[in-house]
């Protein structure tokens, strides 16, 4: 019996999993000793409200080693020949980086969430349950909460374009057997160059005009006019567009580079 696409793909993400099984491990054992090492300083006599830039720099840091570990994640199949093995599966390329993108979301999601759990169990101990209670409370607002859960959302997405620029930019400095890394870095700039400017000329054509001619003038009397205002909902919604257009190419344009370089 043949098995499914579903079947294929899970057992592809489970193995790109466990390729990262020891380096997920690494990062979440630092942030462990680098929690424990701080927090040992703050007890011995650093600010209390220091644990709040500690656990911003933490994150951040998890972040980029996870970032970092997209490009190599492409290198890896064929360093570690699992490129042989994934050929004689029937499966094409935009398989392959469905996998790898879930496996790296997966990543940040969980060592990501262990961080600021950490961080903020942390914060509680340091700074009191009052200093959370009222952080949420603040939050709370309708408003602001509206904004922050879109600014959620764009930057989940934001982060998916940019693993998907890393895949790509990879798999272009492959098809180079000198240089490939160098490719790769040049690429990967040159690729969020490009897409930044598109994306910033798309989003000025659309507000440049005399519907938003007021929109400047709304946004510096009153910012909560501006949050519930449609161009607000308008620029969300378009921006939110655009990251989905710019990773649904750039997710096709990679499975195909990908496919071409297996047959070749």
């Amino acid at each position: 019996m043949k098995p499914s696409n579903g079947s294929i793909l899970f057992s592809i993400y489970k193995k790109d999993l466990l390729s990262v099984k020891l380096e997920s491990l690494l990062v979440l054992a630092a942030v462990f000793l680098g929690y424990l090492y701080f927090s040992y300083k703050i007890l011995t006599g650093w600010p209390a409200p220091t644990i709040l830039g500690i656990t911003s720099t933490i994150f951040f840091i998890v972040m980029f080693v996870i970032f970092v570990g997209t490009f190599t994640s492409v290198s890896r199949e064929w360093s570690n020949n699992t490129i042989y093995l994934i050929m004689s599966l029937p499966i094409g390329g935009k398989m392959i980086f469905l996998s790898k993108l879930l496996a790296v979301m997966t990543q940040l999601i969980v060592l990501g969430g262990a961080t600021i759990l950490i961080g903020s169990l942390l914060s509680s101990f340091f700074l009191g349950i009052d200093i959370i209670t009222e952080a949420f409370g603040f939050l709370s607002s309708y408003q602001l909460l509206q904004v922050l859960i879109k600014g959620v959302i764009l930057l989940f997405f934001g982060i998916i374009q940019i693993i998907l620029i890393a895949f790509f930019s990879s798999m272009i400095g492959k098809l180079f057997k000198r240089f490939s890394w160098f490719i790769t870095v040049i690429t990967f700039i040159f690729t969020n160059i490009i897409i930044g400017r598109i994306n910033g000329f798309l989003l000025n054509s659309f507000f440049n005009n005399e519907r938003y001619a007021h929109l400047n003038e709304i946004t510096v009397h009153n910012h909560h006019l501006f949050m519930e205002s449609l161009p607000f909902n308008e620029f969300f919604l378009l921006q939110l567009a655009l990251l989905l257009l710019f990773s649904t190419g750039l997710f096709f344009l990679t499975s195909a580079i990908y496919d071409k370089k297996v047959e070749l």
